[in-house]
């Protein structure tokens, strides 16, 4: 055991054979204290010895002969130790324990009078010369206080029957009653209320409270009434002998320690029913009614009454089912009228159906036909339009076919042979030659055929196939050589059926390489020529022709026509090419058939 102390004028811990155990050493360069244990391990007991003495964790101040007081800090728990003999004493004349920044006490004494038990920095219990006063609820599993009790009551005379303690709480299967009456018993009918005993009569039995008027009738909570075919259970009416309920309240609390609870559901003294769920001020759920299989475990479906944007008296109905375990908004009304299903927002551009409080109904689909209106049995009548209650047309069918219209003013679409004809919805037939394309003031445009038009009858020689109006170029030639023609040269026809009608204006710069004494003919013809046609010119320059004789065209070959001159001495003779000059010209218009 050490005898003296060593000073270390040095830096750092001393050396295991500088101490011997027990041997305490003072670094002053570090202000430091150092020791040497039992195993020869020199360890260090504090810092700064003269202020603050500091333990490293699991280092203990020990006390006494047989170290029965312990200080220490575990690396967890700051920890004073009574582990030896005697008892742990402190002693103060005023008793004070405190949180850390002694801001709250957790108990006060004081010498010779009260001890106070605080909670939250709150006294809870105080001590007083005749016992204790409480702040607050007391929660006891049991609490022995002065009681009467009766035993040998009924036949349950070997044990207590019926107990009635200070507070005069009355209990029945228990000493130690918590109510006014308290029973308890095995589960089961535990308290039966009945009007007699007698076998196969009707009984009633009822459960009531008190009025506010001493004289008037109790208050029915509820009653029973039972006969040989039906059980029957009032609540809060119902008994002669007892006053009506004004309004029935139903409350729940969100655990199994919440006091009066919230009101969920209410009837009133007229018949309504109120729900009453979460968050009455905000934009969730107010109210919601559920509904479960036979289980209880599974919610199938749920209606809830929620408030929406606009203020506190905007509220809308929701509809929800449940789908592969998952419950969804199916359909809702709004808070202005309207019914929505598939969407929780008037938009038409949203898949869903929407029926607006002002009649509009909107159905949209994604992908897939929007609607089936679907007539079983018989023709007729699929769809009716009405304007101020008068039917102004309908969509039926005949024979399989769709027709739309209004009285007989209808059109039938026939699918067998792809056409549609006129159709009288009133009579569900069609008709013939009784409605007419448009009026005389009140015209289609333009109408498009890929085929022909039967004009004033349904046979071939009624057929117009077509209808064409176009430009063409007319050129003079010789048949096999074409002269050079003039800027002004131009042609238009029109075609009606198998006739074509051509006006044009000739003129040539050059006659070219055609000769002198060749036949002159008109080419470029737009259609090709068939049957026989002809004209007579209107007007031409640069040609020989004679005052008594005239300029015609007619048909030569399928791509030409010969020009000629006629008078009525030598009849018609070819134009040929020396008496057309260099810049010659026509206008004629003639006609000819393909």
């Amino acid at each position: 055991m050490a005898t003296t102390i060593k000073l270390k004028n040095g830096s750092g811990a001393p050396l295991a054979g500088d101490l011997v155990q027990g041997e305490p050493a003072l670094d002053l360069t570090n202000k430091r204290l150092y020791t040497e244990d039992s195993g020869g391990t020199v360890i260090e007991v504090g810092t700064n010895p003269g202020t603050d003495v500091t333990f490293a964790d699991n280092r203990k101040a020990i006390f006494g002969a047989g170290s029965d007081l312990e200080i220490y800090h575990n690396a967890t728990d700051s920890v004073i130790a009574d582990v030896g003999t005697g008892n742990l004493k402190i002693l103060a004349n005023d008793l004070r324990i405190n949180n850390a920044d002694s801001s709250k006490s957790y108990i006060t004494g004081f010498n010779g009078a009260q001890v106070y038990l605080y909670h939250n920095g709150s006294p809870k219990l105080e001590t007083t010369a005749t016992g204790i006063d409480v702040t607050g609820d007391v929660n006891s599993d049991s609490v022995t206080t002065g009681t009467f009790t009766s035993t040998g009551i009924d036949d349950n005379a070997t044990s207590t029957a019926i107990t009635i303690d200070s507070s005069e709480n009355v209990g029945i299967g228990t000493t130690s009653p918590n109510a006014r009456l308290n029973v308890q018993g095995t589960f089961g009918a535990q308290l039966t209320l009945q009007d007699n005993a007698t076998n196969s009569t009707a009984k009633g039995g009822t459960l009531t409270g008190t009025h506010y008027t001493n004289t008037e009738e109790p208050v029915l909570i509820a009653a029973s009434y039972s006969t040989a075919t039906e059980n029957t259970v009032y609540v809060g009416g119902g008994w002669g002998a007892a006053n009506a309920a004004t309004t029935i309240s139903f409350r729940t609390a969100a655990n199994n320690t919440t006091t009066s609870g919230t009101e969920r559901m209410r009837i009133d003294s007229s018949g309504d029913i109120r729900l009453t769920g979460t968050a009455p001020n905000a934009e969730d759920s107010i109210s919601t009614v559920n509904f479960y299989n036979s289980s209880s475990s599974l919610n199938l479906a749920s209606i809830t009454g929620k408030r929406t944007a606009g203020g506190t008296n905007y509220g809308s109905l929701i509809f929800n089912t449940t789908s592969a375990g998952s419950i969804a908004e199916r359909m809702r009304i709004d808070s202005s009228g309207n019914l929505l299903v598939g969407k929780d927002a008037i938009d038409s551009n949203v898949a869903g159906f929407e029926v607006d409080s002002d009649g509009k109904i909107a159905a949209t689909r994604d992908g897939s036909q929007v609607a089936i209106f679907n007539r079983l049995t018989s023709d007729g009548d699929i769809a009716v339009f009405r304007k101020d209650g008068t039917t102004v047309g309908s969509i039926g069918t005949e024979g399989g076919d769709l027709a739309i219209g209004n009285d007989d003013a209808g059109i039938q679409f026939v699918n067998g042979n792809e056409h549609f004809r006129p159709f009288s919805m009133a009579s569900n037939a069609s008709t013939d030659g009784l409605m007419d394309i448009g009026s005389s003031s009140k015209r289609f445009k333009d109408l498009y055929l890929s085929g022909g038009a039967y004009l004033g009858g349904t046979g071939a020689a009624n057929h117009l196939d077509d209808y064409e109006e176009g430009t063409w170029t007319p050129t003079i030639t010789d048949a096999t050589n074409n002269a050079t023609m003039g800027a002004s040269n131009f042609g238009q026809y029109t075609k009606i059926g198998r006739l074509v009608i051509c006006q044009m204006y000739v003129e040539t710069t050059s006659l070219g390489s055609i000769a002198a004494g060749s036949a002159v003919y008109v080419s470029g013809w737009p259609f090709s020529i068939g049957k026989t046609g002809g004209a007579v010119a209107s007007q031409a320059s640069g040609l020989a022709i004679g005052a008594n004789q005239s300029l015609t065209l007619s048909p030569w070959a399928s791509t030409v026509m010969r020009l000629a001159k006629w008078d009525a001495t030598t009849g018609t003779t070819n134009l040929v090419a020396s008496e057309w000059s260099a810049d010659g010209a026509m206008y004629i218009t003639i006609s000819y058939e393909v």
